[in-house]
């Protein structure tokens, strides 16, 4: 009689990957987008995650500045996850969101809306597994951020002025938001 052996190696894959508008540009240039600014979802990204394990996805930020030594303060941007409203029952079950820095999950316009988030250099988590797992592939994690900027929204919940009192010096500010997906420790 032989042996045979058998064994199989079961190795950790996950990927985020943006698949809608990687390039978010605001212009500001009247009165009224400097005093209200744009709401998330004036700019909406969309994102897919594909892990073997559970996951969740946190977000950061690098400074917006105009070369020249001028910064736009991050407390100016508003993030906020969209999921179509036919996949809200999913919430809780197979991902949930993370608790935001202001305003509450709600529905509306037909997609189930996080609170609101503010980048940070550091990681800032704004998607967790549900009870049941978020384990799978691109189709069954697909996600919308909404990125907005110098919002009515923020400047009244955040100890921020809007746009045009904070006397921001002409230029072309940029900066580079990083999500990442991060596998569940087994």
């Amino acid at each position: 009689a032989e042996d045979i052996n058998i064994s199989a190696a079961f190795s950790t894959f996950i990927d985020l990957k943006i698949v809608g508008n990687a390039n978010v540009d605001w212009v500001i240039s009247t009165i009224t987008e400097y005093e209200t600014g744009f709401n998330p979802g004036a700019n909406m990204v969309t994102f897919q995650v594909s892990s073997s394990n559970n996951f969740s996805v946190a977000m950061s930020m690098t400074p917006m500045s105009d070369g020249n030594g001028n910064e736009v303060d991050l407390r100016n941007i508003a993030v906020r996850l969209f999921v179509p409203e036919a996949r809200a029952a999913e919430e809780g079950v197979r991902w949930d969101f993370a608790p935001g820095d202001y305003y509450v999950k709600s529905t509306a316009n037909g997609w189930r809306k996080s609170a609101i988030w503010t980048p940070t250099s550091s990681d800032k988590t704004i998607l967790l597994p549900g009870s049941q797992g978020n384990a799978g592939g691109y189709v069954e994690n697909e996600f919308q951020l909404g990125l907005g900027l110098g919002a009515k929204a923020t400047f009244d919940n955040l100890p921020i002025t809007n746009l045009l009192e904070q006397n921001i010096t002409p230029g072309t500010y940029t900066g580079t938001m990083t999500l990442t997906a991060i596998p569940e420790a087994l």
